[in-house]
């Protein structure tokens, strides 16, 4: 091993903080495993990245502590002596980052951009490419959780931008159907598993066939759904799934949702919402309906019927059962994240008027009186950024979020969705510097063996952001 790789070895065996999330077991304070970038070089930046569960071990890559450090990809069990190196020859020269698309049959698929989509069983033998070069990869699904094979999207100079498919074998991994043929592909997006078939958002050969497919993961079995207008991967259209109906959004001067059984005659507009408000100069606003969050037999979304301002509505998929929860005055939730379970209730970020600050609230499962969170001792902090929950657990009994209070930067806190349930940590970076950097939820590196790890800030003061 080169004197380079030894030293980049050593950082990335510890190169996490761990915290435990599971039900049943205490939040453990957040603990340092080692300084990944050691002293304060001015072109260091972070190295380990890619993180991918693989069975109980944490499939990653490092692109180097500087710039002229080679990738290499890792899998670590959380110990020293449990980390071994797999390969240096993932990343080609001109590689920007590592991305972990998912893990089927055993292996975890990492691809590279630019670069060939690579397979690991987490030992070097079962290390290898299986495809050609792809410019970049998006959205990955699975059909089920037994399903023999991973969807992906992927752009290649080629065939442009189309959905494809890989049971981690070279072989098996293959493009579903050429929706578009030319450079320019179909930009498939919206992954929603649905009955034992995947849905999805494409812009077709023509504005006929633009808007929703399925696929059972042959090119045969690729078909055209049901059109839907300004159908782009920029938020204008998304696309969500109950046990018994997809939902879906269109813009036509106006927000439209649509239900589906999943075939072209079971699909039905459900309800126009008020168009998105421009300026004189016509500039408008984002969709207000940009999510669809499932909920039991309903999909919850926020919306507006021109009179009340964005606010939470259900829909069972009928225009008898699209109505409006909340009825908030000024309300934020245009701006809102999407909720998150939380024992019973949900919970969220937004802006809390007068002051303009980003603070938590909570909803219970009506949706009709969301409010911000307060009660917190010392005081609520001002929200970063909230964590992803943990991926096997539905509902947890606490969700983590970056927040920043009067005389901290941005330190890692934990809440149950009440004030007192609410609590700083650690102050992981002491003093008025922060924990993390500016990347919001990216910090997040993954979950294995009941602990979430993530990236922090190093110990030194950095500016902090005003809230204004």
């Amino acid at each position: 091993m080169s004197r380079r790789r030894s030293f980049v070895a050593f950082l990335a065996i510890f190169g996490a903080t761990a915290l435990a999330a599971v039900p049943g077991r205490a939040l453990e304070a957040p603990r340092l495993l080692a300084d990944i970038v050691p002293g304060d070089a001015a072109d260091a930046r972070p190295s380990a990245g890619g993180f991918i569960r693989l069975g109980d071990r944490l499939i990653f890559s490092t692109l180097g502590a500087t710039a002229d450090d080679e990738a290499i990809l890792w899998a670590t069990d959380g110990t020293a002596e449990g980390t071994l190196e797999l390969t240096s020859r993932l990343c080609p020269i001109g590689c920007e980052e590592i991305r972990p698309l998912g893990s089927v049959g055993g292996v975890a698929l990492l691809a590279p951009r630019p670069g060939r989509l690579w397979r690991t069983d987490g030992t070097p033998a079962g290390t290898f490419p299986v495809t050609g070069r792809f410019d970049s990869t998006g959205e990955t699904a699975r059909v089920a959780p037994d399903s023999p094979f991973l969807f992906f999207t992927a752009c290649g100079p080629i065939l442009g931008c189309e959905l494809w498919r890989s049971d981690g074998t070279k072989a098996g991994t293959r493009m579903v159907r050429d929706i578009a043929p030319g450079p320019g592909g179909s930009n498939p997006h919206s992954l929603t598993p649905f009955h034992g078939k995947l849905y999805f958002l494409a812009g077709g050969a023509t504005l006929a066939d633009t808007g929703l497919w399925s696929t059972d993961g042959t090119p045969e079995g690729t078909r055209f759904v049901a059109p839907s207008v300004n159908n782009s991967v920029n938020g204008d259209t998304v696309l969500g799934a109950t046990p018994s109906r997809l939902f879906f959004t269109s813009l036509n001067t106006t927000e439209q949702l649509f239900a589906s059984d999943g075939t072209p005659r079971g699909t039905r507009l459900v309800h126009r919402f008020q168009p998105p408000p421009c300026t004189e100069h016509d500039l408008c606003q984002g969709p207000i309906l940009r999510y669809l969050l499932p909920v039991g037999d309903e999909m919850i979304f926020t919306a507006s019927d021109g009179v009340h301002g964005p606010q939470f509505w259900s829909s069972d998929g009928t225009r008898a059962g699209t109505r409006q929860r909340s009825d908030l005055r000024a309300s934020p939730l245009d701006i809102a994240s999407i909720p998150q379970p939380l024992k019973g209730r949900w919970i969220f970020s937004a802006p809390q008027r007068p002051a303009g600050t980003t603070a938590l609230w909570t909803v219970d499962g009506s949706f009709a009186h969301p409010a911000p969170v307060t009660g917190c001792q010392g005081g609520c902090p001002e929200v970063q950024f909230l964590f992803p929950p943990p991926a096997p657990i539905p509902a947890p009994s606490h969700l983590l979020f970056a927040g920043t209070d009067p005389a901290h930067g941005a330190e890692l806190w934990a809440t149950d969705g009440t004030g007192p349930g609410t609590r700083r940590l650690a102050d992981i970076c002491p003093g008025p510097c922060s924990a993390f950097f500016d990347q919001g939820p990216d910090v997040a590196l993954g979950e294995a063996a009941g602990r979430t790890y993530f990236w922090r800030n190093r110990d030194r003061p950095t500016p902090r952001r005003s809230s204004g």
